[in-house]
């Protein structure tokens, strides 16, 4: 299943069950240059739970696969930031 179409800071629920175990992935872009980042994580964790339950870097080109093998419920998937040239990256840095 492939989903796209993204705007930046876009969010959505995905509602669809799986059977077994899955796998979530996907390109990571700034908001303000549109170009893919590296440098940066992307997590998974169940919503209202403190720790993630796997987080992975991101490929030189922006690209991520993350494995879901806690079975079936919702997960959040966003991303998470190292240290990082927001000028370089196009993300404003906090």
């Amino acid at each position: 299943i492939d989903i796209e179409g993204f705007a930046p800071g876009e969010a959505r629920i995905w509602d669809y069950t799986f059977a077994g175990r899955s796998r979530v992935a996907g390109t990571v872009y700034g908001q303000q240059t549109g170009q893919p980042l590296r440098d940066i994580m992307v997590a998974v964790r169940r919503p209202g739970d403190a720790r993630d339950l796997r987080e992975v870097f991101v490929n030189a080109d922006g690209t991520y696969a993350i494995d879901i093998l806690e079975g079936p419920g919702e997960y959040h998937v966003y991303p998470r930031f190292t240290d990082i040239d927001p000028n370089e990256h196009g993300y404003p840095s906090g």
